[in-house]
């Protein structure tokens, strides 16, 4: 059953794939945020956005029902990137923009489990092709970038958020190791001054003794004529 419903998917997959190019250009998409290169635009970047978002949303149903593989991320990012390589396809230097990568169709039939027949339908040359074609990544959210809304004016306003944490913690290690130091500097001085104040009374009966033996020696023969 579950065979059945990945064919049916990656068969409409590329249904809505135009077939003319329109307008060259660049463009920032809500959904499809990976499109960093010039894609071709036979209808405004909004609309093919909002379809590749339409089309994503209609098969998680299928895929979510399905259920194993189907329903794993890592085979949603697949029907993504596939619906989205199929909206925003690449400008080529042709009038036609290039087709699909069949990298990515071949990614979706092995994310989801699919079978021989959905990678036969990826073997579609009408629809899917060899480099160079549309490729669609999307890079990963950095694990340190904070949202606009978690910024507040206030320091300690941050401090009591769960995006002033790290901040804390850095604080916190700073003042610990300033803290270690000035304690060794302390103790390490006092040390020296003990060691040196120890020390200097030694040397200092050492060298009177050593006086006195000198002038009686030198005084010596004065006495014994």
């Amino acid at each position: 059953m579950w065979q059945k419903a990945l064919l049916s998917l990656s068969m409409t997959a590329t249904l809505s794939t135009p077939a003319a190019a329109g307008q060259c250009g660049s463009s920032l998409n809500s959904f499809c945020s990976g499109v960093t290169y010039d894609a071709a635009f036979p209808l405004p970047a909004d609309e093919l956005d909002a379809a590749a978002r339409s089309d994503y949303e209609l098969a998680l149903g299928k895929l979510q029902k399905v259920g194993g593989s189907a329903a794993q991320p890592m085979c949603l990012q697949a029907w993504k990137s596939l619906q989205c390589a199929s909206k925003f396809q690449r400008c080529s230097s042709d009038p036609t923009p290039f087709k699909v990568c069949r990298s990515l169709c071949v990614q979706f039939a092995d994310a989801c489990n699919g079978s021989d027949a959905v990678l036969t339908r990826c073997n579609d040359e009408l629809l899917y092709d060899e480099p160079p074609c549309t490729d669609y990544a999307e890079l990963p959210p950095s694990p340190w970038a904070l949202p606009i809304d978690s910024l507040t004016s206030s320091p300690a306003e941050l401090f009591h958020t769960a995006a002033g944490l790290p901040l804390l913690v850095t604080l916190m290690v700073l003042v610990l190791h300033a803290t270690c130091c000035a304690l060794q500097h302390i103790c390490g001085s006092k040390g020296f001054a003990d060691d040196y104040s120890d020390e200097t009374p030694r040397d200092a009966v050492r060298i009177a003794l050593r006086r006195e033996t000198d002038e009686s020696a030198s005084s010596a023969p004065l006495q014994s004529s």
